[in-house]
C-alpha cells in the first residue's frame, strides 16, 4: 500500500494524523480513527486519493518545515533544525 501515517504532536491535541501518498507525497489530514477503514477502501478500489483529498484537509509545508494545514485554536508549535534535520514540536511541554 503506498501510504504513510504520521502520528505527531498534533495527534496528542486533536486526535488526527497525516496520510501521505507516495507517488505525489500529498499529505492530508484525518481523524485517526478514519485512517484503517479509508486504506481498506484504498486497497479495495472502493475510493481513490482525489477523493479523500476532497473530504479531508490537505496539508502543505513549506521549506522551513511549518506546515499550514489547519490547526487546533491555540496550538502552537516551533521547528527546530538540527543536524538530522528540522523537526516541529509543541511550543509548551506536554
Amino acid at each position: 500500500v503506498p501510504f504513510a501515517a504520521t502520528i505527531d504532536f498534533q495527534t496528542l491535541v486533536d486526535g488526527t494524523v497525516t496520510l501521505r501518498e507516495r507517488d505525489s507525497t500529498t499529505q492530508i489530514r484525518l481523524p485517526k480513527s478514519d485512517v484503517p477503514s479509508l486504506i481498506f477502501d484504498f486497497v479495495h478500489s472502493r475510493t481513490t486519493w482525489e477523493k479523500a483529498m476532497s473530504k479531508y484537509p490537505v496539508v502543505t509545508v513549506d521549506e522551513d518545515g511549518n506546515s499550514n494545514s489547519a490547526k487546533a485554536p491555540g496550538a502552537k508549535t516551533v521547528v527546530k533544525g538540527t543536524s538530522r534535520g528540522k523537526f516541529s514540536r509543541p511550543a509548551e511541554p506536554i
